[in-house]
C-alpha cells in the first residue's frame, strides 16, 4: 500500500506542477511590456531633448560616414530622410534612434547591426538588410521590405501592421509583443523566430521551423483568423506539433474571451473538460496521467468503502462465483452446482489489493456487446470469480468507469489526430 500511495503521490504532483505551456491567464499576468508608445518615451526621455537632423547634414554624414573606420558610429538619431533614397547605402551599425524614414527607398540597403530604436520607416520599401540590427518600438505600417533580411534582429515592441514582408529572412529575429496585425509573412523563413506576446493578426503563410513561444502568442480583439490560417498553413506544411500549439492558442484565449463577456457553464465545462485534460490535444499524455491517477484515487474511495458501513448488509462488494464455474473443492476439481456469493473482507492489506483490482476492472469496464476490456482483464484472474458491486461502491464504479471512458477516447483521438483543429 505504501508503494501505491508513492506512485498516487508523484502523479499527482506532475499534475498540478506547473506547466510548461502558459494559459491566457497567464499570458495576461506575465506580460510586463507596457506599450510600444511608453517604451519609446521612455528612450526619448534617455536621449534628452537633442534637435531633428535635416536631411542634407544626415546625407552628408551617411557619404562622410563610408571614409570612417569601422569603429566608429554613424550619428543619424532623429534624422530627418523622409522620401530619401537610400539605394546600396552603407548604414551598418549606425545610430538611427527616432529616424524619421517614412517611404523612404531602401533598395540593397545595408542597416546590419544599427540602432533603429522607435525609428519611423511607414512606407519604406526595398530590398535591405536588417541583420542584427535592434529595431525597438519602430514604427514599420505599410512598409514593402519583401525579401528583405532580419535575421538575428530585435523587433520587440515595433509596429508591422499591414507591412509586406513576403519572403523575407527572420531567422533568430525576436517579436517579443511585436503588433503583427495584416501583416503578410508569406513564404517567410521564420526559423527560431521568437513569438513571444506577438499580437498575431497576420497573413500568408510563413516557414516556421523551430520558431519560439507560439504558444505565448496573442490574438488582438478576439480576431483569430490569423492564428487560424498559421494553423492550416503548418498543418498543410507537416508540422503537427506546432499546429496543435496553435490550435491551444486559439481555444484558450476564446474561453478567456467568452468568461470575459459573460460567465457560462459551458465556459467553465470546456476548460475543465479539453483544457485541463489534454490541453486542447496539445498534451495527449496527461490523459494517460490522468487515468493512472483515477485509478489509484478510486482505489482509495473503493478501500475506504470497504473499510465502512457501506460493506455491510445487503450492499458492498461481492465476490461472485457463477454457476457452473470450476471450482476447488475438498474432493478436487469441480463445477460449482450454484452461484456462491461472498462479501469481501480479510485484512486492510487483502482489501487494498482487491480495491486496486476493482478500480483497474471499473476503469475498463466498457466495450460493444458482451466484450469489454474488463473481461480481459478478469480472464487473467487465477479464480473463476466475478465481482459485483451493490450500494455506494457501485455507485463509485459508474462515475469511475464514465470519467476513464471519455479520458481513454479523448487520449487516443488526441494522440493519433487533432480533432480541435476541426472546430470552427
Amino acid at each position: 500500500m505504501a508503494a501505491s500511495l508513492a506512485v498516487f503521490i508523484f502523479l499527482t504532483l506532475s499534475l498540478v506542477a506547473p506547466r510548461s505551456f502558459p494559459s491566457a491567464k497567464e499570458i495576461k499576468a506575465a506580460s510586463t511590456l507596457g506599450s510600444a508608445q511608453k517604451f519609446c518615451d521612455d528612450q526619448r526621455a534617455q536621449l534628452g531633448n537633442l534637435p531633428p537632423l535635416p536631411a542634407e547634414e544626415a546625407l552628408r554624414r551617411i557619404k562622410a560616414g563610408s571614409k570612417q573606420s569601422a569603429t566608429q558610429v554613424l550619428d543619424l538619431r532623429f534624422a530627418r530622410l523622409e522620401k530619401q533614397d537610400l539605394t546600396k547605402m552603407v548604414l551598418e551599425n549606425a545610430d538611427l534612434r527616432f529616424a524619421r524614414l517614412n517611404g523612404t527607398t531602401l533598395e540593397a540597403t545595408n542597416l546590419a547591426g544599427a540602432d533603429l530604436t522607435c525609428a519611423d520607416l511607414t512606407f519604406a520599401r526595398g530590398k535591405a538588410s536588417f541583420r542584427g540590427a535592434n529595431v525597438k518600438g519602430a514604427i514599420l505600417v505599410e512598409a514593402d521590405l519583401q525579401s528583405s533580411s532580419f535575421a538575428d534582429t530585435d523587433l520587440t515592441l515595433a509596429d508591422l501592421t499591414r507591412a509586406l514582408l513576403k519572403e523575407a529572412n527572420f531567422t533568430s529575429a525576436t517579436l517579443t509583443g511585436t503588433l503583427l496585425v495584416g501583416t503578410d509573412f508569406d513564404k517567410a523563413n521564420m526559423t527560431k523566430t521568437d513569438f513571444k506576446f506577438a499580437d498575431y493578426r497576420a497573413a500568408g503563410a510563413p516557414r516556421l521551423i523551430g520558431a519560439r513561444n507560439l504558444a505565448w502568442l496573442q490574438p488582438g480583439e478576439k480576431d483569430f483568423a490569423g492564428l487560424s490560417a498559421l494553423r492550416k498553413s503548418l498543418l498543410e506544411s507537416g508540422d503537427d506539433t506546432q499546429a496543435r500549439t496553435v490550435t491551444y492558442v486559439i481555444e484558450t484565449w476564446r474561453d478567456a474571451f467568452d468568461a470575459q463577456s459573460a460567465w457560462h457553464p459551458m465556459v467553465w465545462l470546456r476548460g475543465f473538460a479539453f483544457d485541463h485534460t489534454v490541453a486542447y490535444g496539445r498534451k495527449p499524455a496527461r490523459a494517460g496521467i490522468l487515468l493512472l491517477w483515477l485509478w489509484l484515487a478510486f482505489a482509495l474511495g473503493y478501500f475506504f468503502l470497504l473499510c465502512t458501513s457501506a460493506n455491510q448488509g445487503a450492499q458492498g462488494l461481492f465476490e461472485v462465483i457463477p454457476k457452473g464455474s470450476v471450482v476447488n473443492a475438498a474432493a478436487g476439481l469441480t463445477e460449482a452446482s450454484e452461484t456462491q456469493i461472498a462479501r469481501v473482507q480479510g485484512t486492510p492489506s487483502t482489501k487494498w489489493l482487491i480495491a486496486l483490482w476493482f478500480s483497474a476492472l471499473s476503469a475498463t469496464r466498457f466495450g460493444y456487446g458482451s466484450f469489454t476490456l474488463s473481461s480481459w482483464l478478469a480472464g487473467m484472474q487465477p479464480g473463476q470469480k466475478e465481482y459485483r458491486a451493490v450500494g455506494p461502491v457501485r455507485t463509485l464504479s459508474g462515475i469511475h468507469a464514465l470519467a476513464s471512458l471519455f479520458l481513454l477516447v479523448l487520449f487516443a483521438i488526441t494522440l493519433f489526430g487533432d480533432p480541435f483543429s476541426l472546430w470552427p
